[in-house]
Protein backbone atom coordinates (compact mmCIF):
# COMPACT_ATOMS: atom_id res chain seq x y z
CA UNK A 1 0.00 0.00 0.00
CA UNK A 2 1.35 3.58 -1.26
CA UNK A 3 1.56 6.22 1.77
CA UNK A 4 2.43 8.95 0.58
CA UNK A 5 3.67 11.94 2.53
CA UNK A 6 1.34 14.67 2.35
CA UNK A 7 1.38 18.12 3.54
CA UNK A 8 -0.12 19.77 6.43
CA UNK A 9 -4.04 20.04 5.78
CA UNK A 10 -3.83 17.73 2.57
CA UNK A 11 -3.90 14.78 4.50
CA UNK A 12 -6.64 15.29 6.52
CA UNK A 13 -8.93 16.64 3.73
CA UNK A 14 -7.97 13.12 2.10
CA UNK A 15 -8.80 11.05 4.89
CA UNK A 16 -12.07 13.07 4.96
CA UNK A 17 -13.01 12.48 1.07
CA UNK A 18 -11.87 8.32 1.77
CA UNK A 19 -13.80 7.90 5.04
CA UNK A 20 -17.48 9.64 3.55
CA UNK A 21 -20.04 6.83 3.20
CA UNK A 22 -22.52 9.46 2.61
CA UNK A 23 -24.55 7.95 -0.74
CA UNK A 24 -26.53 11.35 -0.84
CA UNK A 25 -24.07 13.72 -1.13
CA UNK A 26 -22.27 11.91 -3.71
CA UNK A 27 -24.99 11.87 -5.71
CA UNK A 28 -25.28 15.86 -5.31
CA UNK A 29 -21.55 16.25 -5.93
CA UNK A 30 -21.75 14.23 -9.32
CA UNK A 31 -24.91 16.18 -10.51
CA UNK A 32 -23.05 19.24 -9.88
CA UNK A 33 -19.86 18.20 -11.66
CA UNK A 34 -22.64 16.87 -14.67
CA UNK A 35 -23.76 20.32 -14.47
CA UNK A 36 -20.48 22.61 -14.33
CA UNK A 37 -19.17 20.44 -17.21
CA UNK A 38 -22.49 20.90 -19.19
CA UNK A 39 -22.46 24.87 -18.36
CA UNK A 40 -19.11 25.15 -19.51
CA UNK A 41 -19.07 23.04 -22.46
CA UNK A 42 -22.58 25.30 -23.53
CA UNK A 43 -19.87 28.50 -22.77
CA UNK A 44 -16.60 27.21 -25.20
CA UNK A 45 -18.71 25.38 -27.51
CA UNK A 46 -16.18 23.64 -30.34
CA UNK A 47 -13.21 26.10 -30.61
CA UNK A 48 -13.34 28.55 -27.37
CA UNK A 49 -10.57 28.57 -25.07
CA UNK A 50 -10.92 30.36 -21.39
CA UNK A 51 -8.37 32.46 -20.37
CA UNK A 52 -8.07 32.49 -16.68
CA UNK A 53 -4.89 33.07 -14.22
CA UNK A 54 -3.04 29.94 -13.40
CA UNK A 55 -3.29 30.58 -9.82
CA UNK A 56 -4.78 33.38 -7.54
CA UNK A 57 -1.97 35.57 -6.97
CA UNK A 58 2.05 35.52 -5.21
CA UNK A 59 2.74 31.83 -3.57
CA UNK A 60 1.98 31.53 0.28
CA UNK A 61 5.41 32.61 2.04
CA UNK A 62 6.96 29.99 4.51
CA UNK A 63 5.49 30.02 8.01
CA UNK A 64 2.21 32.07 6.79
CA UNK A 65 -0.91 32.72 9.06
CA UNK A 66 -2.73 29.26 8.73
CA UNK A 67 -5.74 31.27 8.22
CA UNK A 68 -4.23 33.11 5.27
CA UNK A 69 -2.74 29.99 3.37
CA UNK A 70 -6.07 28.27 3.47
CA UNK A 71 -7.60 31.28 1.70
CA UNK A 72 -4.91 31.31 -0.90
CA UNK A 73 -5.88 27.29 -0.81
CA UNK A 74 -9.56 27.71 -1.64
CA UNK A 75 -9.01 30.37 -4.34
CA UNK A 76 -5.23 28.57 -6.05
CA UNK A 77 -8.49 25.12 -6.26
CA UNK A 78 -11.34 27.63 -7.44
CA UNK A 79 -9.25 27.85 -10.82
CA UNK A 80 -7.02 24.43 -10.84
CA UNK A 81 -10.30 22.52 -10.24
CA UNK A 82 -11.75 23.47 -13.39
CA UNK A 83 -10.00 20.96 -16.31
CA UNK A 84 -10.35 18.02 -13.61
CA UNK A 85 -13.69 18.91 -12.70
CA UNK A 86 -15.09 19.32 -16.16
CA UNK A 87 -12.58 16.78 -18.06
CA UNK A 88 -11.45 19.75 -20.10
CA UNK A 89 -7.86 20.39 -20.72
CA UNK A 90 -5.62 22.93 -19.54
CA UNK A 91 -2.34 24.36 -20.64
CA UNK A 92 -0.50 26.57 -18.40
CA UNK A 93 1.94 29.17 -20.00
CA UNK A 94 4.40 31.09 -18.23
CA UNK A 95 4.16 34.73 -19.44
CA UNK A 96 7.64 36.41 -17.21
CA UNK A 97 8.88 36.77 -13.64
CA UNK A 98 7.49 40.12 -12.33
CA UNK A 99 8.65 41.35 -8.26
CA UNK A 100 11.02 37.82 -8.73
CA UNK A 101 7.21 35.74 -8.51
CA UNK A 102 6.49 33.67 -12.17
CA UNK A 103 3.16 34.93 -13.92
CA UNK A 104 1.25 32.32 -15.94
CA UNK A 105 -1.76 31.81 -17.45
CA UNK A 106 -4.22 29.17 -18.60
CA UNK A 107 -5.65 28.24 -21.11
CA UNK A 108 -8.83 25.68 -20.77
CA UNK A 109 -10.66 24.06 -24.09
CA UNK A 110 -12.41 21.36 -24.66
CA UNK A 111 -11.07 17.93 -23.98
CA UNK A 112 -8.77 16.54 -26.48
CA UNK A 113 -7.97 20.24 -27.71
CA UNK A 114 -4.80 20.45 -26.23
CA UNK A 115 -2.61 21.45 -29.62
CA UNK A 116 -5.79 23.60 -31.08
CA UNK A 117 -5.94 25.80 -28.03
CA UNK A 118 -2.37 26.22 -27.89
CA UNK A 119 -1.81 26.78 -31.73
CA UNK A 120 -4.89 29.18 -32.09
CA UNK A 121 -3.02 32.40 -31.73
CA UNK A 122 -0.95 30.69 -34.96
CA UNK A 123 -4.29 30.22 -36.94
CA UNK A 124 -5.26 33.50 -36.23
CA UNK A 125 -2.72 35.27 -37.32
CA UNK A 126 -3.01 33.56 -40.44
CA UNK A 127 -6.11 34.66 -40.99
CA UNK A 128 -5.42 38.06 -40.24
CA UNK A 129 -2.61 38.27 -42.64
CA UNK A 130 -0.13 39.75 -40.17
CA UNK A 131 3.77 39.83 -40.71
CA UNK A 132 5.10 36.67 -39.35
CA UNK A 133 7.22 37.90 -36.17
CA UNK A 134 10.95 37.71 -36.71
CA UNK A 135 13.19 34.63 -35.29
CA UNK A 136 14.44 35.37 -31.64
CA UNK A 137 18.05 33.75 -31.38
CA UNK A 138 17.20 31.47 -28.24
CA UNK A 139 16.51 28.46 -27.35
CA UNK A 140 12.22 28.11 -27.10
CA UNK A 141 10.09 26.08 -24.94
CA UNK A 142 7.75 23.00 -25.74
CA UNK A 143 4.80 25.97 -25.25
CA UNK A 144 6.28 28.85 -27.43
CA UNK A 145 6.96 26.02 -30.31
CA UNK A 146 3.08 26.15 -30.42
CA UNK A 147 2.35 29.70 -29.72
CA UNK A 148 3.01 32.20 -32.03
CA UNK A 149 5.93 34.56 -30.53
CA UNK A 150 3.73 37.84 -31.74
CA UNK A 151 0.90 36.54 -29.73
CA UNK A 152 3.11 34.87 -26.49
CA UNK A 153 4.53 38.42 -26.57
CA UNK A 154 1.05 39.95 -26.72
CA UNK A 155 0.13 37.76 -23.29
CA UNK A 156 3.45 38.26 -21.78
CA UNK A 157 2.85 42.39 -22.22
CA UNK A 158 -0.51 42.46 -20.62
CA UNK A 159 0.31 40.44 -17.99
CA UNK A 160 3.62 41.56 -17.17
CA UNK A 161 3.31 45.15 -18.37
CA UNK A 162 2.69 48.55 -16.89
CA UNK A 163 0.00 49.03 -14.49
CA UNK A 164 -0.13 46.59 -12.66
CA UNK A 165 1.44 48.12 -9.17
CA UNK A 166 4.61 48.33 -7.36
CA UNK A 167 6.49 45.43 -5.95
CA UNK A 168 6.91 46.98 -2.60
CA UNK A 169 6.16 44.63 0.98
CA UNK A 170 2.40 46.03 0.70
CA UNK A 171 2.43 45.20 -3.05
CA UNK A 172 -0.29 41.82 -3.97
CA UNK A 173 0.60 42.08 -7.42
CA UNK A 174 3.10 39.99 -7.71
CA UNK A 175 2.02 37.16 -9.52
CA UNK A 176 -0.96 35.28 -10.89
Amino acid sequence: MVKPNLGPGIRERVQEAIASKDESAMDDLHAIKTEFKSALATLLNEYGILAIPTVPGAPPKLGMDAALLEDFRARAFSLLSIAGMSGFCQASIPLCTRCGVPVSVSLLARHGADRSSLSLPRSSRRRSKMRPPQPVARQTTPTERLLDPAELERLQRAACGMGMGGCGPKSRSGGA
